[in-house]
Order: C-alpha cells, then structure tokens, then sequence
C-alpha cells in the first residue's frame, strides 16, 4: 500500500479516504500475492490511461482557444492542419509547440486567417448652433 500511495503521490494524485478504503478492501479480501500485484498493475494501468486522456482534453482545449484567438476563417481547417504529434503540456499547464505551427501557418496559408479590418473614419458633426426664441419661432411659423 505504501508503494501504491508513492507512486500516486509522484503522479501529483490525491488519494481520497473513499479510493484508500476500496484499496484497502480490495487488498485484504485478496490472498494470492500474485493476484494483489495484478490487481495493483491494473490500478496503475488505468491511472496512467485517465492521465493520458486528461492530458489529451487538456491540449484539445487550449488548442481549440488559441486557434480562436488568431481569428481563423474556418477553425476546424486550421485545427486539422495542427500536428498534435508535437504538442505537449508543460509543468504550468501551458501547450508548447502550438504558437510555432500557428506562426507558420499564418506565414505560408495566410489565406485561412482573418485580416484586420481597416479603421472607418467617421465624420465628426458640425457644432450646433444655439438661437435665441425669436429666430426659432420665425424659423417655424414662417
């Protein structure tokens, strides 16, 4: 059990009263040593597939936002032409690779991003002129 509790403490995974008690249940009804090791190689086998798949969720998400961010025509086409192969997630959570394929993207496919609109110049108003109330009802009933 102390090797288990290391092990998922080195995976950064916080170990619940409820998950520790199943262990434990599972531990103590099991009497074959070999059949305690198999069960506690599945354990891991599952932990480290919920990791991947967390990971994989995590990077689909931030990938998903930072194509967002750079105002793509269409993001799915610009999503299919990222090579998740290179894409990892840091310590903080952080994608690294992807601003490196978007940059390129954006210099060789230019044509699959937005581009800014130019500034609208408006007309500023001419100041109003204030009458007095005889030039505005001669202006009105005349």
């Amino acid at each position: 059990m102390a090797r288990l509790k290391e092990m998922l403490k080195e995976m950064s995974v916080e170990i619940t009263d409820e998950i520790e008690e199943k262990i434990l249940k599972e531990f103590k009804e099991t009497k074959d040593f070999d059949e305690q090791a198999k069960k506690l190689s599945e354990l891991e086998n599952a932990l480290k597939e919920k990791d991947e798949l967390l990971t994989g969720e995590k990077i689909a998400g931030a990938m998903k936002l930072s194509i967002l961010k750079e105002n793509p025509k269409d993001a799915d086409v610009l999503e299919a032409l990222i090579s998740k192969e290179k894409l990892t997630l840091n310590d903080k959570g952080e994608i690294t690779g992807l601003s490196e394929q978007l940059d390129t993207l954006k210099k060789e496919k230019s044509f699959l991003f937005e581009t800014p609109k130019e500034k609208k110049i408006e007309a500023t108003p001419a100041p109003k002129q204030s009458m007095d109330t005889d030039s505005l009802l001669n202006l009105l009933f005349l």
